[in-house]
């Protein structure tokens, strides 16, 4: 008897599952009470902007660390009104790198039933004001910002014993909160969280009201971030709905995009894909899923409208350019930067940025292979340089063993001071620069590449995207090959018809 009773207690949940339209339940992993009181907008005057960030100045681990110190600078040019702050962690290594810091305040962060206290330091950086949340002063989180450069910012999980990534990111958003209250008292505030680490943030409208902008950096790793939920009772046991402890995973990318007064994202691409209806990156349908974007669809503003598509044709002069960088290599040579053997190759392929997976590191191998069969030569000589920060989810050792099977020459640069000296001229004397980057959104070190005349070998991701219906065009010094700045070539999933153009044709991919 007692079987069947538990036989159709069973039917009855799976019944119950089936036919509940689950659709209409909000998103909101919250209790259910309403933002503190908003003032009206027309008599809301801010004057005062605080970025909020894990990347800035000289603690740049990436093209987020760059354009967010670009864009800082530029609003404290362009905006007579405002003032322009940004708060990040106080890393370790930045104790050394600033030098006239002082004590701004402290704030108290309550963490499960614990109390903490945390300094925030104050400089002055240019017209900008930046804001280092510094360690608290209880373990673990007395070692939550420990970096000896920026290759560490992020750490490598496999090592973090002690405190864990996510709940470093969740004291930052913490210590981030309870400062924004602070300063609340001071200034009229407008909030701008960068990536979904940060977008938790916006739990600061639950205490007070300000305006919330959320800036989407990426628009695949940003939706794969998620935290535990049980994490997120420590850090917010006063926010977490009873309902949904039976959950397991939150992704902060959903609540800030559903809690921001305005959504900005870093290229056009990124826009697309946030607002298409079919957006294969994402296993939900972000329509249906976050109301305030498709009712308001203009609320979505692209900062800037990434790469411009209007390049001159001919910015340098065909034997000019091959002079220089023959001269460049030389010199690397003679300082001893490049080995000896680098000057038999007649092609030079450069990767910067962070050597990861999600930034084409799997595509490495098959480069060379691709490069002859598009020049119809049966050996290409190929001198691979790969100058970046090294990633979690590589293991160097082994890439490298790798790529030395498949190059006849390659140097890997991880040296900070090498990259900070040298890195120019390790550009100018390149011929190719690789962005294989499946989740690329501004589209920088291409931007650079362009800058420095290269052959580009690109995914087509982000704001690259821009520039592939570039014409080609035929001038008058097209006797030298020369038919534009620079092509671009889809690695998958299969190269483009049309390519832009070339410094030199016979290395068109």
């Amino acid at each position: 008897m007692a079987g069947v009773r538990l036989i159709v207690i069973y039917i009855f949940i799976i019944l119950n599952i089936l036919y509940t339209n689950y659709t209409s339940v909000p998103i909101e992993f919250l209790v259910p009470h309403n933002f503190v009181t908003r003032v009206g907008m027309t008599l809301y005057k801010p004057n005062l902007v605080l970025h909020i960030s894990k990347e800035y100045g000289k603690a740049k681990f990436g093209g987020m660390g760059t354009l967010i110190t670009a864009l800082a600078n530029a609003q404290s040019i362009a905006a007579s009104t405002l003032k322009i702050s940004v708060l990040i962690p106080f890393y370790s290594f930045l104790k050394t790198r600033y030098t006239d810091i002082s004590l701004e305040c402290h704030v108290n962060v309550n963490i499960s039933y614990t109390t903490i206290s945390v300094p925030i330091w104050r400089i002055k950086d240019g017209d900008v004001v930046l804001f280092l949340a510094g360690q608290g002063n209880k373990f673990p989180f007395n070692i939550s910002y420990y970096a000896s450069n920026e290759n560490e910012i992020y750490g490598d999980p496999e090592k973090q014993i002690y405190l864990t990534n996510d709940w470093k990111d969740l004291f930052f958003v913490k210590t981030a909160i309870e400062f924004a209250k602070v300063l609340g008292k001071q200034y009229n505030l407008i909030i701008n969280a960068h990536g979904s680490t940060n977008a938790l943030v916006g739990l600061i409208k639950y205490y007070m009201w300000v305006p919330f902008v959320y800036t989407v950096h990426d628009c695949t790793f940003e939706f794969d971030y998620s935290l535990e939920i049980q994490d997120l009772r420590i850090f917010f046991k006063d926010l977490i709905n009873p309902r949904i402890w039976f959950l397991s995973q939150f992704k902060p990318s959903v609540f800030g995009l559903s809690h921001a007064n305005t959504i900005t994202t870093v290229s056009t691409d990124t826009q697309r894909r946030l607002l298409d209806d079919a957006v294969n990156s994402f296993t939900f349908n972000i329509r249906h899923m976050i109301k305030k974007i498709a009712n308001s669809l203009e609320k979505v503003v692209v900062i800037p409208n990434c790469l411009e598509v209007r390049y001159p044709i001919k910015p340098f002069e065909f034997f000019k350019i091959l002079h220089i960088r023959k001269s460049i290599r030389e010199y690397l040579v003679h300082i001893s930067v490049m080995p000896k053997e680098s000057l038999r190759n007649e092609v030079w392929m450069l990767f910067v940025g962070r050597i990861s997976k999600e930034k084409g590191a799997d595509h490495f191998f098959g480069l060379i292979k691709r490069i002859a069969q598009h020049n119809e030569l049966n050996d290409i000589k190929i001198f691979f340089i790969i100058m970046g920060q090294q990633f979690h989810d590589i293991d160097i050792e082994k890439l490298k063993s790798q790529i030395e099977l498949h190059y006849a020459h390659s140097l890997l640069i991880l040296d900070k001071s090498i990259q900070d000296d040298y890195g120019s001229s390790i550009r100018a004397a390149c011929d190719l620069s690789i962005v294989g980057s499946v989740t690329e959104a501004f589209g920088l070190v291409a931007l650079e590449a362009l800058y420095f005349g290269h052959v580009i070998i690109s995914t087509m991701a982000g704001g690259k995207q821009l520039t592939k219906d570039l014409e080609i065009t035929e001038t008058n010094s097209s006797r030298d090959g020369l038919t534009g700045v620079s092509p671009f070539f889809s690695l998958y999933p299969i190269p483009r018809n049309q390519i832009v153009g070339s410094i030199h044709t016979k290395y068109l991919l």
